[in-house]
């Protein structure tokens, strides 16, 4: 198997093993554009993510409340934002302390394993 060498923009989409049609070089430059433009909601997103809260739980029922979405849904809906460059370049401070926060608990995972 050839490994993928990224987009190549300039042909026609190709027959592999005769049933379909590789469409990957043509969704990978409509998602580059599309990752440069955030939506109104988007960006809500992200400013509801960088609002200070007194207590405990008050972010989760604010994006219940603004987005009608469930916290689990407003959380990966952020991991997905946070991985795009419009986001940072919308607001890099806050992306750059939410991507911080995402990996916090995998880097203790992989100490606490090679601590045994």
């Amino acid at each position: 198997m050839v490994p993928w060498q990224g987009p190549k923009l300039d042909r026609k989409p190709q027959r592999r093993s005769g049933r379909h049609l590789s469409w990957a070089p043509f969704l990978c430059q409509l998602e580059a554009s599309l990752l440069l433009m955030l939506t109104d909601q988007q960006k809500a997103m992200i400013d509801l993510a960088g609002e200070h809260f007194k207590h405990a739980g008050s972010l989760d029922t604010a994006a219940m409340e603004r987005f009608g979405m469930s916290p689990t849904r407003y959380w990966q809906g952020m991991n997905r934002l946070i991985r795009t460059e419009a986001a940072v370049a919308y607001r890099p401070q806050t992306v750059a302390l939410l991507s911080t926060r995402r990996q916090a608990p995998t880097r203790t995972a992989s100490r606490l394993s090679q601590a045994r």
